[in-house]
């Protein structure tokens, strides 16, 4: 069986030099908690491809593929003892939040020999209940005990140059897309309190904001991103190879994973993701297997920062 190769795909033609211009490579990954990889949610896996032991090595050599300078994880449980360790060893220092009522949670992880941390913000996506006044079903609705943070990162060689990145695992019950807008708009929320507290101007710098949304591309939440004038990476892939996803399970396969950025980052190439036919062909009806860790696959974006 000929094994399908992922590979980067040129989003833009350049016609002149960018050799001195400031790239900037992130990658996001909901990378299945082993919490979460359990055999009765994934009854057409093979059982050896849930194992934690069996995904953990694919996925670090999925995100260190092509050296990114941040990542973005989703479901993350094994942080301290995982991913943390791995990572520092590798250059990348890091911020982690926990779920409030759950093991997993979201870790972003930044190059130090480029970036450092000078701000970080914690989102908890419950607190909406506090801002949806006295409507009971909705406070239990928001209450969702997703999470997410925002952090600011300044570059060593040019403190002028800083970079706001967002990571974020949304509400996953489908059909709840008011849900899932309103923690998109609670972030923006934050990730203006962030640049409040730094005495920085909303939109003079790079803003990236990733993660696992849970919402196909013509879903509220998305088109609210894109209203605010943020654009996915993907956005012009998807337009080219519309049946490409970036979780592929039983019953439910679909784009759901984002990298979006603000008119501060030209996206100049992606990782390519396999359509649905290509993975049936190699891997059957589901996800994780034999060569892909997670049940997501892992996104990767180039851009060119402008200031």
């Amino acid at each position: 069986m000929t094994q399908y190769q992922r590979n980067i795909y040129q989003c833009t033609i350049e016609e002149e030099d960018i050799s001195s211009d400031k790239l900037l490579t992130l990658v996001s990954y909901n990378i299945l908690s082993a919490s979460s990889s359990k055999p009765q949610f994934f009854k057409t896996v093979d059982i050896q491809h849930l194992y934690w032991n069996n995904r953990k090595d694919k996925i670090l050599a999925d995100i260190l593929q092509h050296q990114p300078d941040i990542i973005s994880l989703q479901e993350v449980d094994k942080y301290r003892m995982f991913f943390y360790p791995s990572l520092n060893e590798q250059g990348y220092d890091s911020s982690y939040i926990q779920r409030p009522t759950k093991l997993d949670g979201c870790a972003t992880f930044y190059n130090r020999n480029k970036y450092y941390q000078i701000g970080c913000i914690d989102v908890q996506f419950n607190d909406i209940s506090e801002l949806v006044n006295d409507d009971a079903s909705m406070k239990k609705r928001v209450t969702t005990h997703n999470v997410g943070h925002v952090l600011a990162l300044s570059e060593l060689e040019d403190d002028a140059q800083i970079v706001f990145v967002a990571n974020c695992h949304l509400h996953w019950v489908p059909g709840e897309e008011d849900v899932r807008t309103f923690q998109i708009k609670y972030l923006l929320q934050k990730i203006s309190e962030l640049h409040q507290s730094l005495g920085l101007k909303l939109g003079r710098q790079p803003i990236f904001i990733t993660g696992d949304f849970n919402a196909s591309p013509e879903k509220k939440p998305i088109r609210l991103l894109q209203k605010k004038g943020f654009k996915h990476a993907y956005y012009e892939y998807l337009n080219v190879f519309e049946d490409s996803v970036s979780m592929y399970t039983v019953p439910y396969s679909a784009y759901i994973d984002y990298i979006f950025a603000n008119n501060k980052a030209e996206v100049k190439e992606v990782m390519d993701l396999p359509a649905i036919s290509q993975l049936e062909h190699e891997v059957g009806t589901s996800l994780p297997s034999h060569r892909f860790g997670s049940d997501h696959l892992s996104i990767l974006a180039r851009y060119r920062l402008f200031q």
